[in-house]
């Protein structure tokens, strides 16, 4: 796994736990290969949905490390995308986010 990603993760947030989730979700379930689509409608929708994810994590840093971390399992060495460099599997992505989850929301751990 990548080390960068979690060094990557902010120390404080300004957005809600259910924010947080919310956008994590959206991330985690994203087609991100819908570039790659024959299909004109599948790439739209992906290709709009990637653009609301992007612009989203211009607005705080947690989201950001979301948004990395989860382009990160999609896009790496182990893909074919040896330009991303190592990255993380899915289940790596699971769990640094919800590492992220736990740093920022202490008070939901355990």
């Amino acid at each position: 796994m990548d080390e960068k990603l979690r060094d990557s993760f902010p120390e404080s947030t300004s957005v809600s736990l259910a924010d947080f989730s919310e956008y994590a979700k959206q991330c985690r379930f994203h087609d991100w290969y819908y570039d790659f689509s024959d299909d004109g409608n599948v790439w739209r929708r992906g290709n709009l949905e990637r653009a609301k994810l992007e612009a989203q994590s211009t607005l705080d840093r947690a989201y950001k490390a979301v948004f990395q971390v989860w382009h990160a399992a999609h896009y790496n060495a182990r893909a074919g995308f040896s330009q991303f460099g190592e990255g993380c599997t899915g289940e790596e992505a699971e769990g640094l986010v919800a590492e992220l989850r736990t740093k920022l929301f202490p008070e939901v751990a355990g």
